[in-house]
């Protein structure tokens, strides 16, 4: 019997790589889109984050079509990864939690794409949008989870 801080602790760390890993995914976006832009550009990147630089003169659509690409790139990418594990049906007990965390993961970066293309309330839209992902996620998974949490399992 597993009790709930053994089930609960492996969702905490899957929430964090999965937020690690967009990092990297997150900049790839966003140098996809200068290089589709045809945009000279270059990326950094540490264990803890990553930039793209752009190394030329752009318009400003195509600056804020840069800026918004890392963001929706990777709302786009895990929203995927939603759909295929909840079109599923059926989950195992490993899978509930994973999947939650794909949507998560999808809504805080669309909301965070908006706000970094707009360059408008991006420190803030991290903490919103986790607000917001769970208020919209709650629903629609919330029994499943306390029911998993509960089994004995």
């Amino acid at each position: 019997m597993k009790t709930m801080a053994a089930k609960v602790i492996p969702v905490l760390v899957y929430a964090f790589v999965f937020s690690w890993l967009t990092t990297g995914a997150h900049e790839q976006f966003h140098y996809l889109m200068a290089t589709g832009l045809g945009i000279d550009s270059h990326a950094t990147f540490s264990w803890w984050g990553g930039a793209v630089y752009l190394d030329q003169e752009v318009s400003a659509g195509q600056y804020v079509l840069f800026r918004m690409a890392g963001g929706l790139g990777v709302a786009a990418l895990f929203g995927l990864l939603w759909l295929m594990a909840h079109w599923q049906g059926h989950y195992s007990d490993w899978e509930v939690d994973d999947t939650m965390i794909f949507a998560m993961v999808s809504i805080n970066q669309l909301l965070y794409g908006i706000c970094e293309g707009l360059e408008y309330w991006i420190g803030w839209s991290v903490i919103v949008g986790g607000i917001l992902s769970v208020a919209i996620l709650f629903p629609l998974y919330s029994r499943k989870i306390f029911r998993w949490l509960q089994s004995k399992q």
